[in-house]
């Protein structure tokens, strides 16, 4: 069986059941009770008053920089090493993205040219949690707080982890949580907005109920999405049924990408965006939800085996992430920094493993204009280095032990690094 990194990685036999049976309940699509299921486990579970939801978290963004008054003339602080999904919504709004280095110990903003590039015209910052990892968010709070910058956490990467007793999500004022297929649940599609700021919160929920629903087509393909994965990572490698399902989804466009063609290119926003979170999408994400204990231990697990495993190698060819402990760190994948990576990633698909590549590009994925997102080559040098060297080995819950050890031996194999 082929060992993904990607390809809705979340999602068990229980949600592929469930986003089968959907496919066939059309009057379930836009409407239903799993929306406001949603809405209050997030209450809950942040223990939040305002909370909204939408079709894609990059709708949930674009909605809360417009609250916070932001639009022309203005600029936003980004950090390069990131999707295009982040930077589009910024100039949706009118505003300009300032894309700010990385620090290549732990993949986030680099404080120090964040504080060289922010002037009077910065509005905001947004602060991404890479692949959950949390370093820095208390100093660009307290960076903010000086000059009266809005801090809205990106956590795409996950949902759960916490800093010095707080979750991820709890320090800005505001964060966006995406339920896509590759997050920290898989469920095609759907974005959530936290807030604990009244004065903004309150028109967000109020304003969200107003939103226009997707259109039932553009919903039966992202539903599809999760069915046709699943069923391509159970059969792929077994028999030609698993390619062929993948291939013919793709090529008669039952399915489609999480990004489009147009927003790579020009930054045009889709169709469905600024809607409201279909009922659909909210039953599949609400199922994975009730069970995000079990999610986040089993990437626990597997992120401790593959530090203790790597660390072990002692080379000099493979670079692991200088991420200090934190007790409750459930990261969505774990990146290491290797040399000759496009030949490991080829002779690992060779060996029945697709490994993942966030991100190889400073604005990603791959084939984003990156003149039209207002990203400038050489801006973001050590984000540029970042994106020829990384690769991120997968972290999720379908994962067995064996696939785990396997993906090691395969390091071994390539860097060909003894066994002890």
């Amino acid at each position: 069986m082929m060992i993904f990194t990607a390809l809705s990685p979340n999602t068990q036999k229980d949600d592929f059941k469930l986003a089968l049976n959907l496919i066939f309940k059309r009057d379930e699509y836009l409407e239903g009770k799993y929306r406001d299921l949603v809405r209050n486990w997030f209450k809950d579970y942040f223990e939040i008053k305002y909370v909204a939801t939408y079709e894609s978290a990059r709708t949930a963004l674009y909605f809360l920089l417009k609250e916070f008054g932001i639009g022309n003339g203005d600029k936003v602080a980004v950090q390069a090493f990131t999707c295009v999904a982040v930077v589009n919504p910024i100039k949706w709004t009118g505003a300009k993205p300032i894309f700010i280095d990385i620090d290549p110990k732990n993949f986030n903003m680099d404080l120090d040219d964040l504080e060289n590039k922010i002037n009077g015209n910065v509005k905001a910052i947004i602060f991404q949690h890479t692949f959950g990892y949390p370093e820095g968010i208390d100093k660009v709070i307290e960076l903010a707080r000086s000059k009266g910058i809005y801090v809205i956490e990106d956590c795409a990467h996950t949902i759960g982890t916490e800093y010095r007793g707080k979750k991820l999500g709890s320090f800005g004022d505001a964060a966006i949580f995406s339920l896509g297929r590759d997050k920290a649940v898989s469920a095609s599609f759907g974005g959530v907005s936290i807030t604990k700021r009244r004065k903004y919160g309150s028109k967000l929920v109020e304003k969200e109920k107003f939103l226009n629903s997707c259109s039932k087509s553009w919903v039966f393909k992202q539903i599809l999405y999760t069915v046709v994965s699943y069923l391509t990572r159970n059969l792929y490698g077994i028999s030609v049924l698993g390619k062929l399902i993948h291939f013919v989804s793709t090529k008669l466009e039952l399915i489609n990408r999480a990004t489009t063609n147009l927003e790579k290119e020009s930054g045009e926003m889709p169709q469905f965006v600024k809607s409201i979170m279909p009922n659909a999408f909210a039953k599949v994400a609400y199922n994975q939800l009730e069970k995000l204990d079990e999610l986040n231990k089993k990437r626990s697990e597997i992120y401790d085996y593959y530090l203790k495993e790597v660390k072990e190698m002692k080379t000099s060819k493979i670079t692991l992430p200088e991420w200090k402990e934190i007790n409750k760190f459930y990261p969505i994948r774990f990146p290491l920094l290797v040399k000759k990576r496009d030949k490991l990633i080829e002779y690992a698909e060779r060996n029945g493993i697709i490994l993942g590549k966030w991100y190889d590009t400073p604005v990603a994925p791959k084939g984003v204009d990156l003149l039209a997102a207002g990203y400038k080559r050489g801006s973001c040098p050590k984000a540029e280095k970042v994106c020829d060297n990384i690769v991120n080995l997968p972290i999720h819950i379908n994962l067995r032990k064996k696939d785990i050890s396997k993906i090691i031996k395969v390091l071994k194999s390539f860097y060909r690094i003894r066994e002890i």
